[in-house]
């Protein structure tokens, strides 16, 4: 504090040392202006000098006088806030007092006495104007002492200037001499009050940092958080008593504490190397108090020579991040990781594979389990699931990792080891899932688990080892269950996949229609009119090799993308395109058949799009037949009707597709006026041999002949199915028998070959 004090009269010292400088010059010079005109000058030099230079040396000392006082101003306001033109005006004849006096030791005599008396006003008038504007600013003494010292200045030089000319006599030698004294006395008393005011001002400043200091105190004393100043060495100054508290006997007075002692060597570094180089550093720190680790938020922050820390205790919200971050990335009932976890944990691990350090999925889908929870309850259910868990975790290898990604699957998954070395695991696994029964409430219930195993390869993506591992799994449900299967990374499955991912990002912004085709198949009336050609139009892809190929990975792409609706509207729109630019081949036809899938039957945007193109040409609506999947028509029936009529009233008849595969219900038929029923072709393959299929096709054209619509066998490959047929008296038959699917313009001049059929009914061809 005493040293606080010093520095505030030291600095009230200087500012005081030029005002006082100033006016010891103005007061020499006033004095050998009263000295001059005082006394003749022969008494200071040569008679043959004194009448040449007595008037200049007057003269000269009159411009000194107004330089000093120039000076003087300067010193004293020069702080002031005037305006900057003044401000100049003054600097500039305060510099150039010496001009002035070398014109006046060289100006020619007649001219001295106005040179001297222009200069004088030209001196006075930039601090008079600028006295004046302080003085309506500021009522302050200073300036009223200074102003009225100015005054009487201002006469004494008039009175000099009357001496100089040789009017010295001794009335104008005492008014100098009291014009003079006055004016030293109102200065004197304007640079006293001048100091007086900037002390009283740096005493107030003192007095502000002494209340600073102790607010200071008050504030690091008491807050409630741990505050900590240290040096730049890492020592500790001072800690207030919430850092006592937290820190125990990390902090003790009278002995030299390192910071290090209290956040530990590396951290207390890593700190003071921040606050070094940027002169702040946040961080949190985990502290071990006495067995007890805490989170604390620290921030660092350099103030002048020292450092302040202040510790934010954090860790409540710590463990409740831990805690959440725990429950986002694991399974709430084995507490095993969940989808989130794997993904995370198989994508740190992608980044490091090669062939030294394999990485290796096994995917468990329990068998039969909904069967378990229909029949015993969710909880015996939970209970399978439970200990499938403990049993996969105690038997995986040493840095395995193994979570549940659904109700009934989980996953495992094997950094370091081979396809060979993960299917040996995956025997182990399935051995200790089955081999012994899980009890539930003394009831013995047996587990069966399908598994897939498949290795990383270089350059594979998480979502794509996960959907290649349940296609792994998938195979061994497929084959029987209870089975195992590995797939390399060069089996089929995995190729599909990309070939769909690869349609599915095209998708993203545009159908790929530069390698989709429009091909054809022809559908046959069986009972009359066998030459009327109809057909149902069918996708096909090409893939880069130019092969024709099945749209199974585009329509896959397109079910996860929401592009059905795309890909429908552009096989609807190129049918009407090819058959408006052929009218005579539209006019022999039977019908056109179209399949609609269901996303696109829930899009407005498509249904309104779809009646908008038929509406526009309606010759060919009459031509089309929308096929709709039975179990989508089934679905919501209303909205289906809706459609159904919408689209029979501009022509357009519909078809119900796969009949008799979904959830057939022949009382919905009278709710649908559909046109024609397709019996799905799980019951014409092998129909001459199978009583079975043979009924229910029997029953189905029975009832379709009953509502009055007409029946469709698909999958018609041989003559004898083809015989079938004909004596049910079924209305239309498709398939191999006839011919594969074609490009639909090899039908604008290629007959169907008829002769299965005309065989068929006793007819030569």
């Amino acid at each position: 504090m005493q040293s606080s004090r010093l520095s505030v009269f030291a600095a009230s010292a200087l500012a005081r040392q030029a005002p006082k400088a100033a006016f010891a010059c103005w007061l020499a010079a006033a004095l050998v202006l009263l000295a001059l005109s005082g006394f003749s000058t022969a008494d200071l030099m040569p008679a043959a000098l004194s009448g040449t230079l007595q008037p200049r040396i007057q003269l000269a000392a009159i411009t000194a006088n107004l330089v000093a006082a120039s000076w003087f101003y300067l010193a004293l306001f020069g702080r002031r806030p005037v305006r900057a033109g003044l401000k100049t005006g003054i600097k500039l004849v305060t510099h150039g007092g010496i001009v002035v006096l070398s014109l006046i030791v060289g100006a020619p005599d007649p001219t001295l006495l106005w040179l001297t008396a222009i200069g004088a006003a030209v001196f006075a008038l930039p601090i008079a104007a600028a006295s004046l504007q302080i003085l309506q600013e500021s009522r302050k003494k200073a300036i009223r002492w200074f102003i009225a010292g100015a005054t009487c200045l201002a006469t004494s030089i008039v009175f000099a200037l009357v001496a100089a000319a040789g009017g010295a006599g001794v009335a104008v030698d005492l008014a100098l001499v009291a014009t003079t004294a006055l004016a030293a006395l109102c200065w004197g008393m304007a640079a006293t009050e001048a100091a007086l005011a900037e002390r009283a001002k740096l005493e107030a400043a003192h007095d502000k940092v002494v209340e600073s200091g102790r607010k200071y105190r008050h504030v690091y004393y008491s807050v409630p958080i741990p505050l900590v100043s240290i040096d730049v060495q890492g020592h500790v100054l001072r800690w207030n008593d919430m850092a006592a508290q937290a820190f125990g006997g990390a902090l003790v007075a009278g002995r030299l504490n390192p910071l290090s002692q209290v956040v530990g060597e590396a951290a207390a570094e890593a700190l003071l190397t921040e606050v070094r180089q940027s002169g702040r550093h946040q961080c949190e720190l985990q502290i071990n108090l006495a067995g007890d680790i805490r989170t604390y938020a620290v921030d660092a922050l350099a103030a002048g020579s020292d450092i302040e820390l202040s510790f934010g205790d954090v860790s409540e919200r710590s463990r409740l991040a831990a805690t959440m971050e725990h429950i986002a990335h694991h399974d709430f009932l084995t507490d095993s990781l969940n989808r989130r976890g794997l993904e995370r944990e198989i994508e740190s691990l992608l980044a490091g594979i090669d062939a030294s350090h394999p990485l290796s999925l096994i995917y468990v889908d329990l068998d039969r389990f909904k069967a378990i929870n229909d029949v015993f309850g969710h909880a015996a259910g939970d209970g399978i699931v439970l200990e499938v868990a403990r049993r996969l975790s105690a038997n995986l290898p040493p840095g395995a990792s193994v979570g549940r990604i659904g109700g009934d699957e989980f996953l495992a998954v094997l950094p370091g080891l081979d396809l060979a070395g993960a299917q040996d695991e995956a025997q182990r696994i399935l051995t200790s899932i089955t081999r012994e029964t899980v009890d539930f409430d003394g009831l013995q219930l047996n587990v069966e688990a399908s598994i897939g195993v498949i290795e990383a390869a270089p350059g594979m993506q998480t979502r794509e080892m996960l959907a290649y591992a349940d296609e792994a799994c998938a195979q061994s449900k497929r084959a029987g269950r209870g089975r195992i299967t590995a797939l390399d990374p060069g089996n089929e499955a995995l190729v599909n996949y990309r070939a769909e991912k690869l349609y599915g990002s095209q998708l993203r912004f545009r159908l790929p229609t530069e390698r989709m085709r429009i091909f054809a198949q022809p559908i046959v009336p069986l009972q009359r009119d066998h030459e009327i050609l109809s057909y149902e139009v069918l996708l096909r892809t090409e893939d880069e090799h130019g092969r024709i190929e099945p749209p199974s990975r585009l329509i896959a792409a397109a079910e996860r993308q929401g592009a059905m609706a795309a890909i429908d509207r552009f096989v609807l729109g190129r049918t009407v395109s090819h058959l408006a630019e052929h009218p005579n081949h539209t006019r022999s036809l039977g019908f056109v058949s179209v399949n609609l899938s269901g996303m696109s039957l829930n899009d407005e945007r498509f249904v309104n799009d779809a009646i908008a193109l038929l509406r526009e040409h309606r010759a060919i609506a009459s031509k089309i037949c929308l096929e709709i999947t039975e179990s989508v028509a089934l679905y919501d029936i209303s909205s289906t009707r809706r459609f159904v009529d919408e689209m029979q009233s501009i022509g357009v008849t519909i078809a119900l597709d796969d009949f008799g595969a979904g959830y057939t219900s022949f009382a919905y038929l009278k709710d649908l006026p559909a046109t024609l029923l397709k019996i799905d072709g799980q019951f014409i393959t092998g129909l001459g041999s199978g009583a079975k299929s043979l009924g229910i096709v029997r029953a189905i054209q029975q009832v379709g002949r009953e509502l009055g619509m007409r029946c469709l066998a698909e999958w018609v490959e041989d003559k004898a199915t083809l015989q079938t047929l004909v004596d049910l008296d079924i209305d239309y038959a498709q398939g191999y028998v006839f011919s594969r699917a074609k490009p639909i313009e090899t039908w604008l001049t290629e007959r169907v070959d008829l002769s299965p059929l005309l065989a068929s009914q006793g007819v030569m061809s």
